[in-house]
């Protein structure tokens, strides 16, 4: 622990020291999981996990499709609760051709704004 932030707030420090919130974080992680399963870099099938959107409305090519949930345990699944954030990456991102370029791109889009 820094010594002249010890009695600040985490909100403080966060913006203090301009870095990502847990809760973003969090998203991150998600993502990457995401884009690794998407993208064939564990031996599974994307298909047990996510099922691609195919009607063709906005957004990136390798947008997933949020199936249904009535009861609230299916919606904090994995596979489920990443599906909006995947979806609202841009194209450039989605498309990245390696984990670190995605990573990167995560970054700029979730991290915030400097300020001075």
């Amino acid at each position: 622990m820094i010594d002249d932030v010890r009695n600040l707030h985490y909100e403080e420090r966060i913006k203090k020291f301009n870095l990502m919130t847990l809760e973003k974080r969090r998203h991150m992680s998600d993502l990457i999981e995401t884009f690794k399963i998407v993208n064939d870099c564990y031996n599974l099938k994307s298909d047990l996990f996510f099922t691609y959107d195919e009607g063709l409305r906005r957004g990136h090519s390798k947008k997933l499709y949020k199936k249904r949930s009535i009861l609230d345990l299916r919606k904090y699944v994995f596979s489920n609760r990443v599906i909006d954030h995947w979806n609202a990456r841009s194209g450039a991102c989605v498309t990245s051709n390696t984990i670190n370029q995605f990573k990167n791109c995560l970054k700029r889009e979730l991290q915030p704004e400097t300020h001075g």
